[in-house]
């Protein structure tokens, strides 16, 4: 089958001639020019009530070292770039770093500003999580808060706003995280902002109004009869036997890696990347996005994108968005096409100089079109790399089964360790060792947890079931524990730990599933982790998904478990191949409802949910890993293996719920959001502070 890219091909022609002559986006690096003309003379230099604002290597830094809940913000109201746009349809995106303490404390932009009421919308990041401020004329609220994976909290995060059908839409790293709409707050201005005590780097600071280059649509495509003068349009085929064929202009050159399905086409400041690609499952808009995210970051990681666009043909659904890094201009996208179990598809990238873009688009468009997978190799059939498929069933007793990759080794099956103590594991190996992915491991057994008469690290055997004393361990912990024991034991090299985050939606989600005991307590975490180093002289990522649960009585020690463990170890250049797998194997899985009834003597409702769940996971590990995977060199560069506690909390004025780190026993709420914790029953002021109820999960 091939991938028919003349339906998107017109994409890359939204930046012509034409468009090229409409304003373009106003960015602020906050390298060139005197400090105070830059972000337009808007910015605060030296001391201002609490507030300090400097310019320095680059980038624009304000520091509160002791004011809690003060709001400090910066706004525009027109741009050079386009003189007269309306700013409230602007996309307004800026860098932050934050270094903040306290309970309220974060950065980012300000978007629906009235500069003579003061009323705004202000979305921020920081340790806390996320959180919009929004001061209207009935005064200060934070009407949205909470956490998120796409925050990363070791170094600059990318904070969003930008219109959308049903009010404004805010992103963080280009996952957008909620919708607004903005009902009494009606201001056009722009800006940046920050709250709270700490540090804030704003190092790029960009404004894209309506109707500029970014988001231009698409404009009629030129007829390759009337090429841009001077530009070179013959091309000669290349490629590689049984697998593609391409044209490449005279003078450039071409690159490719069957393994990591990788094809480039260069030239001098001009280049075409593509890549085939199989998604498994429905066609799936999120999915998409992550495959667009991770292959654009992963080729050009210094580029700053702009939002994706929905660009469908009939029958095709497609995304595309537009960046620019420095003097390039680029245009990247990805196209679907339904196949059987999944979705074949085909991402590609197109960069030149942005001054010559315009007459460089017809050459980069008949280099895309001209490219040829060869049958068999287009993704429909395994793009590089992805197997044909095979039905595995627990050999053992027959358990359950799932899909597993034809010709790769496979190894498991259920194990009891005890009457009480049943495991159930997979593990599939590729034939050349380079990506094993595994769900469940028979190796983990229960655990206690430390106490006065058990001794970390020996074994308890009650009723014959041998558990390891332990002290108890979140998912995200967890999971790094484990991929440092079993990538050790595979004789990994150079490991580091990048990133031990935890997931609070499949927290929230497990607890609430959880049986309810009168005196016992339960307690599920969930939370994953990502690791890098070599293995057999290569470079290597491994990631792992875990969830445990700890029970117990109030006044005694406790029981944990592991629910859950599913990860992969690949080849760097494999990391695509290794979760396309893992995410089938789990949307394959099925549960033996008859061995369930002997087992527990329950229905067959079990497999039903253990599906659910699989698909569920599968859904984490595909949004969760392929979104940031291309980015941890960058992102986790420093890592952090600590888990933030965190509380849930309701003002029982307002109804708002809010998720704040843990730690003291009382915690107290202003008019204006602001929240402070105390250890004892004493409103540290009753003017302005009530009480919050803690919501127990």
């Amino acid at each position: 089958m091939r991938l028919a890219l003349a339906p998107v091909l017109v994409l890359l022609l939204a930046v012509s001639p034409a468009s090229a002559q409409q304003a373009t986006a106003y960015v602020e690096t906050f390298d060139a020019g005197p400090p105070e003309r830059m972000l337009q003379g808007a910015l605060t230099l030296g001391a201002d009530g609490p507030w300090t604002g400097t310019v320095r290597d680059g980038a624009y830094v304000l520091a509160n070292p002791g004011a809690d809940g003060v709001v400090r913000y910066h706004f525009l109201d027109a741009v050079p770039t386009a003189p007269g746009a309306r700013l409230d349809q602007a996309t307004v995106e800026a860098v932050v770093d934050v270094h903040g303490e306290g309970q309220l404390s974060g950065a980012g932009v300000l978007v629906r500003f009235d500069p003579a009421a003061r009323t705004y919308h202000l979305f921020v990041v920081g340790p806390m999580g996320y959180a919009l401020i929004q001061r209207a004329a009935d005064g200060v609220t934070i009407p949205l808060s909470g956490s998120s994976g796409a925050i990363r909290r070791d170094g600059p995060n990318t904070v969003t706003a930008r219109p959308g059908a049903d009010g404004v839409e805010f992103l963080v790293n280009g996952t957008r995280l909620f919708t607004y709409k903005t009902e009494g707050v009606a201001g056009t201005a722009v800006g940046i902002g920050a709250v709270g005590r700490g540090t804030f780097r704003f190092d790029r600071v960009a404004v894209v109004p309506a109707g500029t280059l970014a988001d231009a649509p698409p404009t009629p495509r030129p007829q390759p009869s009337a090429p841009p003068p001077q530009q070179q349009t013959v091309l000669q085929p290349q490629g590689e036997p049984g697998w593609f064929t391409i044209g490449v202009p005279a003078g450039w050159q071409l690159h490719a890696n069957r393994d990591a399905g990788q094809i480039a086409v260069a030239g001098p400041g001009e280049s075409v990347h593509l890549r085939p690609f199989f998604l498994p499952g429905a066609l799936d808009e999120p999915k998409a996005r992550a495959v667009l995210a991770a292959y654009a970051r992963e080729i050009a990681g210094r580029t700053a994108w702009n939002a994706p666009s929905r660009q469908d043909a009939p029958g095709r659904p497609g995304l595309r968005m537009v960046g620019r890094d420095g003097d390039q201009l680029r245009v990247a996208a990805v196209g679907l096409v339904p196949v059987q179990g999944g979705a074949a598809g085909i991402f590609w990238m197109a960069s030149s100089r942005g001054d010559h873009f315009a007459r460089s688009a017809p050459l980069l468009a008949a280099v895309l079109e001209s490219f040829r997978p060869m049958a068999g190799s287009a993704p429909a059939g395994g793009a590089p790399g992805t197997p044909a498929w095979v039905r595995w069933t627990d050999p053992r007793e027959g358990a359950f089964s799932t899909d597993v990759p034809q010709g790769w080794k496979v190894a498991g099956g259920t194990v009891r360790a005890a009457a009480v103590d049943v495991r159930h594991a997979i593990r599939v190996e590729s034939p050349d060792g380079a990506v094993i992915c595994s769900v469940g491991d028979a190796e983990i057994p229960p655990f206690v947890e430390p106490s006065a008469m058990l001794r970390e690290g020996t074994w308890y055997n009650p009723l014959a079931v041998n558990m390891l004393v332990q002290r108890y361990l979140p998912g995200e912990h967890f999971a790094a524990w484990y991929m440092q024991w079993r990538l050790g034991q595979i004789g990994a090299e150079g490991l580091r730990i990048e990133a031990a985050n935890p997931l609070p939606e499949a927290t929230r989600a497990a607890n609430a599933a959880r049986p309810a005991f009168a005196g016992i307590q339960m307690r599920a975490d969930v939370g994953e982790a990502r690791a890098s180093g070599r293995l057999r002289g290569a470079p290597m990522r491994a990631y792992a998904y875990a969830a445990t649960q700890r029970t117990g009585m109030a006044d005694a020690g406790a029981q944990w478990n592991v629910t859950s463990i599913i990860g992969f170890v690949a080849r760097e250049d494999r990391v695509g191949e290794a979760v396309a797998v893992l995410t089938h194997m789990l949307a394959a899985a099925e549960v033996n409802p008859q061995w369930v009834a002997r087992q527990q003597g329950t229905t067959a409702e079990v497999s039903r949910i253990t599906a659910d769940t699989n698909r569920y996971v599968s859904s984490i590990i595909s949004r969760s890993y392929a979104d940031r995977s291309a980015r941890m060199d960058r992102v986790f560069e420093r890592g952090s293996q600590a888990r933030r506690g965190v509380v849930q909390l309701q003002d029982p004025q307002t109804g708002q719920r809010y998720e704040v780190e843990a730690g003291s026993d009382y915690h107290w709420i202003t008019d204006s959001g602001v929240i402070a914790g105390t250890n004892t029953h004493a409103n540290p002021d009753g003017l302005w502070f009530r009480e919050m109820l803690r919501i127990e999960p």
